[in-house]
């Protein structure tokens, strides 16, 4: 059963198709011919199954998680540093 397609062009295009079993395939297009970057791509493609081909297409919803993350990210390492800088006012090495 197709989940579902799109039309791709392109001055070259190329198909990887995974295993042979038509059930993992991707279509890369290029704007000139190189065949073994295109089969990498949509091999590289394939194997990491994005959620988009560009930022346009990456859902509100995930890009506010990831911002999120971020910014605990950030925070645990202020933290941390403000930890170290008060220790080495201490004179406590934090190593």
């Amino acid at each position: 059963e197709l989940d579902g397609y799109s039309v791709v062009e392109g001055a070259y295009t190329t198909v990887y198709n995974h295993m042979g079993k038509n059930q993992l395939c991707t279509v890369v297009a290029f704007n000139k011919e190189n065949e073994t970057a295109a089969h990498n791509v949509a091999m590289q493609i394939a194997a990491m199954n994005p959620i988009a081909i560009d930022e346009d297409g990456v859902p509100e919803s995930v890009k506010e998680q990831e911002i999120n993350v971020a910014i605990e990210k950030t925070k645990a390492e202020q933290v941390q540093k403000a930890v170290e800088a008060a220790l080495k006012k201490a004179g406590i090495n934090p190593s």
